[in-house]
């Protein structure tokens, strides 16, 4: 029956970016890291959050980058520590109304800091 059929999706979340390292450079934060991008197209983007706090609860701002990403610089860098960790979503789905798009999150980068 017709009434049975639904669409439905299912994404496995992306591997998790490693190897973040980053370094205050000419007043700017300069990030680097690997996508660990074993198949082609597996990220729709990549978040890097950067916070004033370890854990990421004061200072935090999230800048969205394409997923094809393996470095930023941070422009809008003060005195000050800061923290830094990134992952990669990945989207799945067609956006049309009545189907489903499903995202899910990597784990996170390790973090660095200067």
């Amino acid at each position: 029956d017709d009434d049975m059929m639904r669409p439905m999706s299912v994404v496995a979340a992306p591997p998790a970016p490693t190897s973040l390292t980053a370094v205050k450079s000419g007043g700017n934060g300069v990030l680097t890291w690997k996508t660990n991008n074993i198949y082609p197209n597996n990220f729709t983007n990549i978040v890097v959050q950067r916070a004033t706090s370890s854990g990421f609860t004061t200072g935090l701002k999230v800048t969205t980058l394409a997923a094809s990403a393996t470095g930023y610089t941070d422009k809008t860098i003060g005195t000050g520590h800061y923290y830094y960790r990134v992952y990669a979503t990945e989207t799945f789905g067609s956006g049309v109304a009545g189907y489903p798009s499903v995202t899910q999150l990597s784990g996170f980068s390790n973090v660095a800091n200067f």
